[in-house]
């Protein structure tokens, strides 16, 4: 992971720090910037997820500040408007394993995480409880449309709600989102895989 400066004029992009080692298979990198941080979600080979928050300096120069472990092969991530939060999604391998989870970014733009490096999550709820289609079988790919993956996670411009394409289920499922507790509430779907 590099950071570059971008030259709005020209479109011409400078190295500035880097190139950081994150580790792993970074799939995202989503910003905070009243914290001066960014936090960027890889996946290893075993399946084991992670988030990293790194600081940015004036610089560009990046800081590990910590690491906290989460579900298996995310690979999506955004940082709520009250920059409290950060709502991933877990892609799933098997049926009933997909979720959208939500954790805690501390003042410091550290992740809060337990005493065994886990991430703290405010919230967790499955994008299709059972993990099976409820109707005829969607989509024309059966070996990625058996069960739920869903593969983003944004949020609506005003912060109450949280959207989760999925390719498995040809669906977008909406969560109502609580930004001063940070949970998710009740979903709704409808057929598109893309927000």
């Amino acid at each position: 992971m590099q950071t570059l400066l971008l030259d709005t004029q020209s479109g011409a992009l400078t190295p500035l720090a880097g190139p950081e080692v994150c580790g792993g298979n970074v799939q995202w990198v989503a910003a905070s910037p009243s914290h001066g941080t960014i936090y960027v979600v890889e996946n290893s080979g075993s399946f084991d997820g992670r988030i990293l928050a790194y600081s940015v300096g004036a610089g560009g120069e990046l800081s590990l500040l910590n690491t906290c472990r989460t579900y298996c092969w995310m690979c999506h991530a955004v940082v709520d408007a009250t920059e409290q939060y950060i709502i991933t999604q877990d892609y799933g391998t098997q049926p009933g394993e997909a979720h959208v989870a939500v954790f805690r970014i501390l003042d410091d733009g550290r992740l809060d995480v337990d005493e065994d490096g886990g991430g703290v999550t405010v919230w967790r709820r499955p994008c299709d409880p059972g993990g099976h289609h409820s109707g005829p079988q969607p989509g024309q790919n059966p070996g990625r449309q058996d069960a739920s993956h869903p593969h983003m996670v944004c949020l609506s411009p005003d912060n109450r709600f949280v959207f989760a394409p999925d390719l498995g289920m040809d669906q977008i499922t909406c969560f109502s989102f609580n930004e001063e507790l940070g949970q998710l509430g009740g979903a709704t779907a409808t057929g598109h895989t893309h927000a």
